[in-house]
């Protein structure tokens, strides 16, 4: 629960550890490449305002350039 501040009457929230501000709505922004990926995929509403062409490229080429970033770690 936010604490209100007796001589400002400001909030402080504190985060939930790793989640974000659940009771706010609010959910911690993608930490990886991978992770944005797969947040976009589920992600209805840009989906459809991307349109579904440029929405399958963008996909298909964040993907493989993520993909082949976990190459490239894995070999130095």
């Amino acid at each position: 629960m936010p604490l209100l501040h007796k001589k400002f009457r400001w909030k402080v929230i504190i985060p939930s550890r790793g989640r974000g501000f659940p009771s706010l709505g609010i959910d911690l922004l993608p930490q990886t490449m991978g992770e944005a990926l797969q947040a976009l995929r589920k992600d209805e509403i840009l989906l459809a305002a991307m349109g579904e062409p440029l929405a399958r490229s963008f996909v298909a080429v964040r993907q493989n350039e993520w993909d082949n970033l976990n190459v490239l770690c894995r070999i130095l």
